[in-house]
């Protein structure tokens, strides 16, 4: 997701949750943020990335059709400092597509 703009991760995630068994898991990590396809350099190389603030990457999950069960922000190292990440564990509420 993280190298999705905004515009397509609600679609993915809702067609992730229709493709999914009822009940089944997501389990997301993503940094922290309010970026939208922000340009950065990773190893080297230039990548777009997008970041959510948690709670409205917890509502996005929750519109696309899970049952939030878990949200943690986490404080790791980065460069120069910390940056904080959030890892989101969500119960799918659809059924499988046949």
């Amino acid at each position: 997701m993280l190298m999705l703009p905004r515009a397509d991760i609600p679609r993915v995630l809702t067609g992730l949750a229709a493709r999914m068994r009822e009940g089944g898991l997501l389990a997301l990590g993503m940094v922290a943020g309010d970026l939208d396809a922000v340009e950065i350099e990773f190893l080297g190389v230039p990548i777009a990335v997008t970041a959510y603030p948690t709670e409205e990457l917890s509502a996005v999950v929750t519109d696309a059709g899970f049952d939030l069960l878990q949200c943690e922000e986490v404080q790791v190292p980065a460069r120069g400092g910390t940056e904080t990440q959030q890892f989101l564990l969500a119960r799918s509420r659809r059924s499988s597509i046949s």
